[in-house]
């Protein structure tokens, strides 16, 4: 039997010792995660890309200016057109011809009609 208790004894401290292992690796990955080390290793790191992402952006607007323009020109002639839009179809409608369709006209059409199988 004292062998058997030697045995249990040198087993409890290995187990012992793994327990803390565990503890420690644990404690590291609570770490790891807290909301303050995670602001300190995410933001540096995003902060840095959302720099370079602007410097790239400026630098390629810089280079095509004049499609900017374009765009840019488009898109308030555009809202221009959508606010005058009414005023311009009266317009239209008092300058293009009237949508009556005369009786010759009227004629024409129903005489195709009947010819068509």
């Amino acid at each position: 039997m004292t062998n058997l208790k030697k045995q249990m004894a040198q087993d409890k401290a290995l187990r012992d010792e793994a327990r803390a292992l565990i503890d420690i690796d644990i404690a590291h990955a609570k770490a790891l995660v807290a909301p303050e080390n995670l602001r300190e290793r995410t933001l540096p790191p995003a902060s840095e890309k959302a720099q370079q992402l602007l410097h790239n952006s400026r630098d390629q607007a810089l280079d095509k200016k004049g499609a900017i323009a374009a765009i840019a020109g488009a898109a308030i002639s555009a809202g221009i057109l959508w606010l005058v839009r009414e005023p311009l179809m009266e317009l239209i409608g008092h300058l293009a011809p009237s949508d009556d369709i005369s009786e010759a006209e009227a004629e024409n059409t129903a005489k195709t009609t009947e010819n068509t199988p």
